[in-house]
């Protein structure tokens, strides 16, 4: 049997399948949210999203687990005060078991949120900067 196949039946699923990251803007208020993601490789340029709408994109995992895209996003609060923040999106090590080929964030004035894979809802991932 080759690794590969082994690396199959040892994560329930085929690793190399596309992978898809969602990025909701659950900011109240209907502001709109500024986000600017990148890998080593990929820069996906900078986006607006408006209130309830993503934007996403997909790819494939690196074959030794090394796949992660960051993210910088800002918007403002209702003070009209700027809010910024900058984190890891996706990282493979830490997201193939919590969102696997699909991963939800949805991102809320308290903070960064990922849909857990197995129905378990909402997991708090960030919290924005002071």
């Amino acid at each position: 049997m080759s690794n590969v196949s082994v690396l199959t039946l040892v994560n329930g699923g085929s690793f190399f399948n596309t992978i898809t990251v969602f990025v909701q803007n659950d900011l109240e208020h209907d502001q709109p949210l500024f986000i600017h993601c990148r890998s080593v490789d990929d820069d996906l340029g900078e986006h607006k999203i408006s209130h309830r709408k993503d934007f996403h994109w997909s790819f494939r995992n690196h074959i030794l687990f090394q796949t992660k895209f960051w993210c910088s996003m800002q918007w403002k609060d209702n003070t009209g005060k700027r809010v910024l923040g900058s984190f890891d999106i996706y990282r493979s090590r830490r997201d193939w078991t919590l969102c696997r080929d699909h991963c939800y964030w949805s991102i809320r004035e308290s903070g960064w949120y990922l849909f857990h894979k197995d129905g378990k809802g909402l997991r708090f991932m960030y919290q924005w900067p002071p």
